[in-house]
Order: structure tokens, then sequence, then C-alpha cells
């Protein structure tokens, strides 16, 4: 698929910005060079977990894989929290997932009011919610679990009592390169509609390279999503 002169400037502008903050985060782990699979090694090495975690807090850009990982985490035992929406189902596949409970807007009003949500957020113009009596009930009963949360939410649950009290591990999800990620959300794009929609593609660029500026510090370890088994081998070994 041939792309338009302005989205292909546009793009090479946000390599560059992607790029410049890989290179940034290496030299947090006092590395001079390298790439996204550096800073997985180097992040790993670092990272020395005493005992095993509770529940992961995923992130990362759109694109990267994070839904295929959850779906391997929960047939391996490890349910993920599950997110009301107000926005409808992408397919029937997402809708069978269980990781989703789709409400109105009027239902999803009515449960924030009364509390149930742990954490809401707007996503693309459509509500998300996390319950706290379910975030609060796997805690209780010791279950290992996984919340798949963007990098702004996360910043926001950080600040919830209930997760800063709690013992969990929190993991940034790459893409191999930044290059990759263009192909992943082209073709996702494609997969959608007969042509590529420019700006939706931009749109999730831009904010893919905020979310690894804006996640900095926040996370214990990076992961590159090369191979969606051995990445999932990888998080069940630290739960």
């Amino acid at each position: 698929m041939k792309l338009s002169k302005n989205l292909s400037s546009q793009i090479e502008k946000l390599k560059k910005e992607w790029d410049k903050t890989v290179l940034y985060i290496l030299k947090k782990y006092g590395i001079e060079s390298g790439n996204e699979k550096t800073i997985e090694t180097e992040s790993v090495k670092q990272f020395k977990p005493d005992t095993p975690y509770q529940f992961a807090i995923i992130s990362g850009p759109s694109g990267v894989g994070r839904s295929t990982i959850g779906k391997i985490l929960r047939e391996n035992n490890v349910p993920g929290v599950r997110h009301y929406t107000t926005r409808p189902p992408r397919s029937d596949k997402e809708k069978r997932s269980g990781i989703y409970v789709y409400v109105s807007q009027a239902e999803f009003a009515k449960m924030q009011k009364q509390g149930a949500f742990l954490q809401v957020a707007v996503t693309y113009g459509d509500w998300r919610g996390i319950s706290k009596k379910e975030v609060l009930n796997l805690m209780k009963i010791g279950q290992k679990f996984y919340i798949d949360k963007s990098v702004w939410t996360t910043q926001k649950l950080l600040q919830k009592k209930e997760i800063k009290k709690s013992h969990h591990i929190r993991i940034f999800i790459l893409p191999p390169s930044f290059n990759e990620l263009v192909k992943r959300l082209i073709g996702r794009s494609e997969q959608d509609q007969t042509n590529v929609d420019e700006e939706k593609v931009l749109d999730r660029l831009n904010k893919s390279v905020e979310a690894l500026r804006d996640g900095l510090g926040m996370y214990h370890v990076y992961l590159v999503n090369d191979n969606l088994e051995k990445i999932a081998k990888k998080i069940l070994g630290y739960l």
C-alpha cells in the first residue's frame, strides 16, 4: 500500500522522536547505543525481583499485541481485569473473550456515580472503567491476574491506595522497531476498511510516541513483542 507524501513525512518525523526516546531510555540504563531489544535486555537484567508478584499492569502502544498476549495469559489461568466500556464490540471474537463488559452511556454514568470503578478514562470518545470490587476481590483471594491499561491510566491508577499498597509489576510492551509498529497499524487499518485511514494511523503513532515518552520511569521492565508465546512466558515468570 502506497502512502501519501504527507503521511510518509509525518511518520519519518515520529520515527525520529521515537528513536530519540529509545536512546534516552538506554542512557538511563547506562547504555550509549542500541535498540528496543537492548532496552529489554538491560531492563530485565537490572530488575531483580525478590518474590513473585500477584499481578501485572501491562501497557504499550496500540498495535503492539497486548490483546493477544492477554489471551495467552488467560489460557494460563491468569485472568485479566474486565473493562467496562460504552463502545460497541469490534468483533464477535472480542465479545466472546469476556474481557469487555459492554454497557450504555447511562449505565456507565450510574456505575461511576455509585463509585463502582477503580479508575475511568475516555478512549477515542468512549468511556472505560475497571471494577473496584473485581480488583479487590482478586487481591483478597490471592489470584494472579493482569490489568491492561494505557500509560496515562496507569499513572492515575498508581495514585489509588489500593494499587499503591499492592504487590505488582509494571511492564511496558515494545514493538521490535518503530517501522514494525507502523506496518502493524497500517495492516490493522487495511483490515478494517478498503483504504488505509491515514488520519487514524497517524493519531495512533503519535500516541505511541507519547506513551513511550510519558511512561519514562514508571515501568519495571520493557519487553519486546517479537514472539507472542515467549513474551507471555516472560510475564508469567514474574507472577
